[in-house]
């Protein structure tokens, strides 16, 4: 497109207007062995996008490609004590805080996220959700009860990372797994 953005709220919804493919190839750069450009994205990243704007995204491609690959990239940037089948050479210096930063904004997104799961009856959460005023788009609701789970793969994550912070470090986020839902049997986030 040429600065003008789409009317499809699908493509929209998909993309979130927060540079997705540079923030979703930061572990792909990794695992190419590409560690300058995985440098030179990650400080673009870093640098550029923020979840600080009023649009509406859907939740489950929010939370597997962006918050996943801020997570991915952030473990990629700590230092290993163990042996990985990756040769990794240090993708920042010791010093850099990019590492960090990458960790703060899967953390912001996550709370921008947050609204999404809740007043839900099913347990499932609202299909999308706006970044700036928090309020879930209700509708048909069409992620299923897999999807529902893979969602919590990144949410748990985020809560053992940062177990001190409200919300996605409470035993709420990372326990979501464990509540059953009342309407329909199904363990519910």
């Amino acid at each position: 497109m040429t600065g003008k953005i789409s009317s499809n709220t699908n493509v929209n919804d998909a993309l979130g207007d927060y540079s997705l493919t540079l923030v979703d190839s930061l572990d792909t750069l990794v695992i190419m062995g590409n560690t300058s450009e995985f440098r030179r994205a990650a400080q673009l990243v870093v640098d550029h996008v923020t979840f600080d704007r009023c649009t509406t995204v859907q939740v489950f491609e929010a939370t597997i490609r962006v918050m996943g690959s801020l997570l991915s990239a952030y473990l990629l940037t700590q230092p290993h004590s163990h042996s990985s089948p990756l040769s990794l050479s240090p993708l920042l210096p010791p010093d850099d805080p990019t590492s960090e930063r990458l960790l703060e904004m899967a953390h912001d997104l996550a709370i921008r996220l947050l609204p999404a799961f809740e007043n839900t009856t099913t347990g499932i959460p609202h299909p999308r959700v706006n970044l700036c005023t928090g309020v879930a788009v209700t509708g048909h609701l069409r992620l299923v009860r897999l999807v529902q789970h893979r969602l919590s793969v990144e949410f748990t994550l985020l809560s053992r990372l940062r177990p001190h912070h409200t919300r996605t470090g409470s035993p709420s986020c990372e326990g979501s797994l464990d509540n059953e839902t009342p309407a329909t049997g199904w363990l519910g986030m």
